[in-house]
């Protein structure tokens, strides 16, 4: 009877702790120089992430791990986009080997598109049926980056 109890009481602990724990899903992580500034899991009530870049640190790198239910996608692809969803810059990259390799561009890449509203940063993969807004990019002097 008390190996049953434990048992019970086991799962129940473990079935809460799941509940406040993002499992499986989309999600990705935003680097700037190597410094993690957005880690972002796609749910329901998930608010849209932004970041500021500040365009007198024109050489600095910016990376994106997008992490596909576990997997890497193939034929991925960011896209910078405005406020009327026009594409204003796509990159394309390589089928990654591992998790650990990071789409990456540099921030003066983007600086010429520099508006007043949000740029948006896309993903999409042949896996992902439909393009993922990851973020929101501003351009901001005062700050390097924000959540």
């Amino acid at each position: 009877m008390k190996t049953l109890l434990k048992i019970f009481t086991g799962i129940v602990i473990g079935t809460s702790l799941l509940a406040f724990t993002p499992l499986g899903g989309e999600s990705f992580s935003l680097h700037i120089n190597g410094k993690e500034v957005v880690e972002h899991y796609f749910t329901a009530k998930a608010i849209t992430p932004t970041v500021a870049l500040n365009p007198a640190r024109a050489n600095d790198q910016v990376s994106v791990y997008y992490n596909e239910c576990g997997k890497i996608g193939t034929n991925r692809k960011l896209m910078l986009k405005d406020a009327q969803s026009r594409v204003l810059k796509e990159w394309r990259y390589d089928n990654a080997i591992n998790e650990h390799t990071p789409m990456t561009f540099r921030v003066n890449e983007i600086v010429a598109y520099k508006t007043s509203a949000p740029l948006s940063l896309v993903y999409s993969s042949k896996e992902v049926s439909k393009e993922r807004l990851l973020t929101l990019l501003t351009f901001d002097g005062s700050k390097t980056a924000s959540r």
